[in-house]
């Protein structure tokens, strides 16, 4: 429909034509059954079969950049083995939440929002990441990485509150550690195939296969594969099909090669396709406008007016839409290579990677089958970098690991938002002034962005023993960033460039301007980290810590506006460009209590006290201003627990708290609000919650395994994942606002004691919870027609899975 506008995305020749440097590999961990833990390593799980008694699964982590047991890390972590992903249905990062309750994920158009504590980032491809994502040493610091799905993974682990020291500045509020399965010196492979039908009627399909084994004596590999195909699981109501329906493609191989027997090389690459028609979007919550021509019509009533599809009238929370023409494609590649080298004192490591995508995205911006307007995007990625790390091996009275790191990476980015020939905005403007409509007719705003950034750090972190039982931690991280950055923004008519009444048509009513903005920033932080870690009893460990966190400034991305008044224009059309970085200074205290080898209990206490905190606002219009705001601060408790209650049963549970409160932050009305700030168009957050913020949350399961037919295991899986109630909107529309929930999940499997195969059957969400995990204004519905209406994005409904597993 839009064949008339161009995309064309610069690369930079210098950068095509670096070269990987020498790089090693992550030690890796084990992982375990459980739904919270790593594996365990193969004499654990020997002592394990040998004993009758009831005992936990000991849990290996690497959230310090080196192999530890969890309860003697002093970091609120997560791990969730890829054993216990499969049990629970975790296929992307999406579905963590299910069993780390203090991390959110949501997916909207053009952007994806990752938070740990109460802290995101907003929708802006100009904005760093709140939570880092680092796969195997390799950092994903973009939006669109995170719509990667997980493959062959050993270990997930989620690490709450800033890890700047080790794992960069824009682990502001915290950190996923992603560990994927090594190539091993004995052949072995497993097969999993999963069929899931939901609610809805609507099925999924879907595969994973890794092979892993020697081919030399000293040279190793591994490949592993996934596919998917999925119908989605909603249904709508203009097509007759579902949405979103998904194509995923997969691969990954990895060699790893013994130089000597103190210097290991590995090579990795990956390769990702992701195709989706459709976004899991309804909408709902519809009011009649109160005035004007339209006085007691709702929205999708005044759509039906204008000739529009009758499907618009399916307006409430039902796993159904009307939405057409919405799809993205994705390809992403992944290359990373690592060396290890072993001296008798230290272990020098190096990892060097090269990650980059393209995506296309165009989606049906009024979220219903009317034709009213488009949008569509995409954008390309390169990134470059290099660490070096050294790390202590003779465990004497001081641990310390240290190293540098370089990165340099460039994005482009291109967007458009056209009115196609037929929109009912022509004749409503029309209506209102004659010719103003036909000024917007086959009219589009498009957007320019280009920004290239180069990042260079060195960190270090000590450890001091006083003793056996006491141990002092130091770390510093220093950090520097030059960012240069353009955007272009600008109009066109029938594909060429609009003229001045399309011009003066566009400020006046969606106040967007043409203009042409550059800038360079330069970002210098010095973050340091002390924390105390005791063992105040035998099986017991404590700590306090104090660690500063932050992330980034840069350049608004989508603003429609300059970021000052400039001759000519309206007096609001002040917009945005360049934001400053935010910081974090986090207080924590902690303990991690073992019972012998039943139980353990890990709790952990925090206040996070964030300034000048990116905040990203939907102008109301066709875009979004990035801006800082003055404070928030966040308090809470974490609980996470496991019990060994009989050699046959064992029962896992996760608790987070959270109380978030914004500081001085004038933001967005919701509609109906009356402004209170002193520009008079805004309104005053202070004191009030974030988006998707419950005060509660957590989940509790239990899992029971038993002999059966001398050769035969059966298992039985609960698990129920709760929340308090949350703002699903920016606004803090109270109509938005989520009522707490329970989803319930269970699993019946049978399959072999040696655990060579399974075959399983799961309910999920069984008891049909609808609900909402993020909600915003349905675009022009309230701002031109008077009549608030609202879109939904929903978890899915209750599905039942069929799994078969085979290992070899």
């Amino acid at each position: 429909m839009y064949s008339e506008l161009e995309f064309s995305v610069p690369t930079s020749g210098s950068l095509s034509t670096r070269l990987l440097s020498g790089a090693a590999a992550l030690a890796v961990g084990v992982a375990m059954t459980g739904p919270v833990a790593a594996q365990t390593s193969e004499a654990s799980q020997n002592a394990q079969a040998s004993s009758h008694e009831s005992a936990l699964e000991e849990i290996v982590v690497t959230a310090q950049r080196r192999v530890e047991r969890l309860q003697d890390v002093p970091v609120a972590v997560t791990a969730v083995s890829f054993e216990a992903m499969q049990t629970a249905g975790i296929e992307r990062i999406a579905d963590l939440p299910k069993l780390a309750p203090s991390l959110t994920f949501v997916e909207v158009a053009f952007s994806q929002n990752l938070g740990i504590r109460g802290i995101f980032s907003g929708e802006n491809q100009g904005l760093e990441q709140s939570v880092g994502t680092y796969v195997d040493g390799i950092s994903r610091g973009r939006p669109f990485q995170a719509r990667i799905p997980f493959l062959d993974v050993a270990r997930v682990e989620v690490l709450r509150g800033p890890q700047s020291i080790l794992f960069g500045k824009n682990s502001v509020a915290g950190a996923l550690n992603v560990t994927t399965a090594q190539p091993t010196s004995d052949f072995e492979g497993y097969a999993v195939g999963e069929v899931t039908h939901f609610d809805t009627n609507l099925k999924s399909y879907s595969a994973e296969s890794a092979i892993s084994g020697p081919l030399t004596e000293a040279l190793r590999f591994r490949v592993a594969a996934r596919y998917n195909d999925s119908d989605g699981f909603m249904n709508n109501n203009q097509t007759g099909k579902g949405f979103p329906s998904l194509k995923e493609r997969q691969v990954r191989g990895i060699l790893t090669y013994d130089v000597t027997d103190d210097l290991t090389v590995s090579l990795k690459g990956e390769y990702d396709y992701y195709k989706r028609l459709g976004l899991p979007e309804e909408t709902a919550d519809e009011s009649p406008a109160t005035a004007g021509p339209f006085k007691g019509l709702t929205y999708a009533q005044i759509l039906t007016q204008f000739g529009q599809p009758t499907s618009v009238l399916d307006n409430v929370s039902n796993w159904q839409g009307s939405a057409i023409g919405t799809h993205s494609i994705n390809r992403a590649k992944e290359f990373v290579l690592t060396a290890t080298r072993t001296f008798d004192p230290f272990t020098l490591t190096a990892i060097s990677g090269y990650s980059g995508y393209k995506y296309r995205d165009l989606f049906d911006a009024d979220f219903t089958a009317a034709n009213v307007f488009y949008a569509q995007g995409q954008e390309e990625y390169d990134q470059f970098s290099q660490e070096i790390r050294l790390e202590s091996n003779d465990g004497g009275d001081i641990d310390y690991i240290g190293g540098v790191y370089f990165e340099n990476n460039e994005y482009t980015y291109d967007e458009a938002a056209p009115f196609p020939t037929g929109s009912i905005i022509v004749p409503i403007f029309n209506g209102v002034s004659p010719g103003l409509g036909s000024l917007l007719d086959n009219a589009a705003i498009v957007r320019h962005v280009h920004q290239s950034n180069n990042t260079a750090s060195a960190f270090t972190q000590a450890t001091y023993h006083f003793s056996s039982n006491l141990r002092l931690i130091g770390g510093l991280r220093y950090s520097w960033g030059e960012k240069r950055a353009t955007r272009d923004v600008g109009f066109t008519q029938n594909g060429l460039p609009a003229g001045p009444g399309t011009l003066a048509a566009y400020s006046n009513i969606f106040n967007a301007n043409r203009h042409t903005i550059g800038g360079k920033r330069i970002d210098k932080a010095l973050l340091p980290s002390v924390t105390l870690e005791g063992n105040p009893a035998a099986d017991v460990m404590a700590y306090v810590s104090w660690k500063r966190g932050a992330k980034s400034g840069g350049f608004d991305a989508r603003s429609n506006n300059l970021p000052y008044a400039a001759p000519g224009l309206p007096a609001n059309a002040i917009g945005a460009f360049e934001f400053k970085n935010e910081t974090n200074d986090a207080f924590e205290a902690g303990t991690k209590i073992s019972i012998g080898r039943k139980a353990e209990i890990n709790l952990a206490a925090y206040y996070q006290d964030f300034k000048s905190l990116q905040i990203s606002l939907y102008d109301g219009g066709l875009g979004y201003n990035v801006g800082n705001a003055a404070s928030a601060r966040i308090k809470g408790l974490e609980v996470d627990s496991r019990w060994s209650i009989t050699p046959n049963l064992t029962a896992h549970g996760a608790f987070a708290y959270t109380d978030f409160e914004f500081g001085t932050f004038y933001g967005l009305c919701y509609v109906g609000q009356i402004p209170d700030a002193p520009d008079g168009m805004h309104c005053n957050y202070k004191g009030k919650n974030n988006q998707y913020v419950a005060k509660w949350n957590g989940n509790i399961g239990l899992t029971w395994e038993q002999d059966i037919f001398n050769d035969l295991l059966l298992s039985l899986n609960a698990d129920t994942r709760f929340s308090g109630p949350y703002y699903t909107q920016g606004d803090l529309n109270p109509l938005q606002r989520q009522k707490s929930y329970a989803m319930v999940d269970a699993r019946v499997a049978i399959g072999s004691n040696t655990k060579d195969w399974d075959v399983s059957f799961s309910a999920r969400n069984l008891t049909n919870q609808h609900v909402v995990a993020f909600a915003s204004n349905t675009p022009l519905a309230a701002a031109i027609f008077g009549a608030p209406s609202y879109l939904h994005v929903p978890l899915p409904p209750r599905s039942f899975v069929v799994q078969v597993r085979s290992n070899f």
